[in-house]
């Protein structure tokens, strides 16, 4: 009773098993970084998220392909998990309204169709290659996949935002391009002071980090409005108020989903991340 409000959880089924519980306990409930659709999908209304779905993700990440890549024919490689199959819907989805030639090549999440799966790749001759599911798993897919002579661009979407994950790749990670939630917090003056204090206690700044900060903003800042810690009246704040923080002004929808976040492109290049563009415009951006 004494809990004001929950902010987590990273994993998406962790989230998903738990939010019962708080749901129950009319505990509001703030996701930072989780882009699992379905947990704003149960119809409880103590559920708040700040990042994107992984189907926004995926519609974002073919928009993208088609405008700027001006990707003709795609090959969509998605891993069989919630994440991956998410992705990889909301960017067929782009692709069928926009008329695009794409073909989806599922891989079971153990991997036992990948060598049929590639050499499917290969034989189709696509322009672009799309990517979704858990880099850890994924990042076994793109060593093969150039071993099997697929040498055309990749655009790959969160799971592979990791200067770890890539850098163990070694060549075969070069010049992807990725998806990614995080914006370009060097280029943004609003985060700026947050950074510089946080990186000088605890170095380099996470998704984590940045999108839980964000939420202890918020849950601090709807407990003041609401003038109270009574479960139901911080809902209500978190429902229907407007929220300034370091990442702009922060609203969410009756979904519990944040209106206007978006998804942001990066290439990795001779070992670092170098920033493209946004989705959607961002005027805290200065690039």
């Amino acid at each position: 009773p004494s809990t004001s409000f929950i902010i987590g959880h990273i994993g998406g089924q962790e989230t998903a098993l738990a939010l019962p519980t708080y749901h129950q306990a009319e505990v509001p409930v703030i996701i930072p970084t989780s882009p699992f659709a379905a947990l704003t999908q149960t119809g409880y209304d103590n559920v708040f998220r700040l990042c994107p779905t992984d189907v926004s993700e995926g519609r974002d990440d073919a928009r993208y392909a088609d405008r700027t890549l001006a990707a003709k024919r795609i090959a969509v490689i998605y891993e069989q998990n919630d994440y991956g199959a998410d992705a990889g819907q909301g960017f067929v989805n782009y692709t069928a309204a926009r008329n695009l030639t794409e073909k989806d090549f599922p891989l079971d999440v153990e991997f036992k169709n990948l060598k049929t799966q590639l050499a499917g790749v290969k034989e189709w001759a696509p322009d672009l290659v799309f990517m979704s599911g858990a880099g850890s798993d994924m990042s076994r897919v793109i060593p093969a996949l150039r071993t099997a002579g697929v040498t055309v661009p990749l655009l790959v979407t969160q799971g592979f935002y990791s200067d770890s994950l890539l850098k163990a790749m070694g060549d075969n990670a070069d010049g992807i391009t990725v998806s990614s939630c995080v914006p370009p917090v060097q280029f943004m003056p609003s985060v700026n002071n947050f950074v510089t204090q946080y990186q000088a206690h605890y170095g380099r700044l996470s998704s984590y980090a940045l999108f839980g900060y964000v939420a202890s903003q918020i849950a601090i800042a709807a407990v003041k409005d609401a003038k109270s810690i009574d479960h139901r009246m911080v809902d209500r704040a978190l429902s229907t108020h407007t929220f300034n923080t370091i990442l702009g002004q922060m609203q969410f929808q009756s979904s519990g989903d944040a209106l206007g976040v978006g998804v942001y492109f990066y290439q990795y290049k001779k070992g670092a991340f170098t920033y493209l563009s946004s989705a959607y415009p961002n005027p805290l951006i200065v690039h």
